[in-house]
């Protein structure tokens, strides 16, 4: 697995953003802690986590995770850690700026 660390302190002038995370997933044991597990590593809590089985076998997990207060990095760093989870089959992603 992927380390992700803080990327430390923003410049003054930084941007945050409020990120949302829509995955679809195997339906497997340890599926949920390994999505969540790369939010942790950054120390980011997220603000909205859902988690459900769509697919009418069960086999299919969706997952949406909203977070707020991630800089750009942050966000890039998430999204790349998270794509190349083993049984993750799609996700997108949605960024917009905080005021």
């Amino acid at each position: 697995m992927t380390a992700l660390y803080s990327t430390g302190p923003l410049a003054p002038d930084a941007k945050l953003l409020k990120v949302c995370f829509f995955i679809t997933a195997d339906a497997r044991t340890g599926m949920l802690p390994r999505i969540l597990a790369p939010f942790a590593k950054l120390g980011a809590v997220p603000e909205r986590v859902h988690a459900s089985t769509e697919d009418g076998d069960g086999g299919e997990l969706s997952v949406d995770v909203r977070v707020a207060n991630l800089s750009a990095r942050e966000a890039h760093l998430l999204d790349k850690t998270l794509r190349v989870i083993v049984g993750v089959r799609a996700m997108l992603v949605v960024r917009d700026e905080m005021t």
